[in-house]
């Protein structure tokens, strides 16, 4: 992300940067995600909650880097 955003000398299409910022913000939120949400079990709403979210990011990112390439 920080290529796309900050170092304009790498030459890419706009639509090639929208997935390419879409992917890392992704990852960064699966990240984030799994680490905060990953032994959260007591509230089964919670646990659902994550759980969704987290396959939803899983598929999003799947999304982004058939977009790319």
């Amino acid at each position: 992300m920080y290529c796309c955003c900050l170092c304009r000398q790498i030459e890419m299409s706009k639509k090639l940067q929208h997935a390419v910022v879409n992917l890392c913000i992704a990852t960064l939120l699966l990240c984030v995600l799994y680490t905060v949400g990953v032994r959260v079990t007591v509230p089964v709403i919670a646990c659902r909650v994550i759980g969704i979210t987290f396959h939803y990011l899983s598929l999003s990112i799947l999304l982004w880097i058939t977009v790319i390439n």
